[in-house]
């Protein structure tokens, strides 16, 4: 038995994905480089003559742009969504999902198993119903004290005077 035919066409699938993988990567260069002209060489920071301002000027600029960006990628998703292209994400089903696909670019999504979450309520009911019919106050008040502190939640940004 000859597998001459069956690696032919595997250089052939071979060939195919590298093409894709260079047509992908020469798009996605295009877009860094259209992206590190902004900054030091494509916008005119206020703050350059100081070390200081000169880095929260470039801080805030990335700042701003990828807040741009992430309102312009929530517009086109709601776009594809809206235009039947991908499926709404709630429709999905646990696993591995191809949704759209064009010569250049292909959509996925990963759906993984629902996260299994505490609850305190839930706990005190089920005392409650056992054998050790404990009382739902209790447990609640048991749970309160039991209750640590976290890290708080800390955001940084940079705004603009004036």
């Amino acid at each position: 038995m000859t597998f001459a035919p069956l690696k032919h066409l595997i250089g052939q699938e071979m060939q195919c994905a590298v093409n894709n993988m260079r047509r992908a990567m020469s798009y996605e260069s295009e877009i860094i480089r259209a992206l590190s002209r902004l900054g030091m060489n494509g916008t005119a920071n206020p703050d350059t003559k100081h070390n200081s301002g000169r880095l929260l000027g470039e801080a805030f600029l990335w700042d701003r742009v990828a807040k741009y960006a992430e309102a312009k990628s929530d517009a086109v998703w709601k776009q594809l969504s809206s235009e039947g292209i991908i499926p709404d994400k709630a429709s999905l089903g646990e696993g591995d999902h191809e949704l759209a696909a064009s010569p250049s670019f292909l959509a996925i999504a990963k759906v993984t198993k629902p996260i299994k979450r505490f609850s305190g309520d839930e706990l005190a009911d089920l005392l409650a119903r056992s054998k050790y019919k404990v009382p739902v106050s209790t447990t609640k008040e048991l749970i309160d004290q039991a209750k640590i502190d976290g890290k708080p939640a800390r955001s940084l940004r940079i705004i603009e005077r004036g």
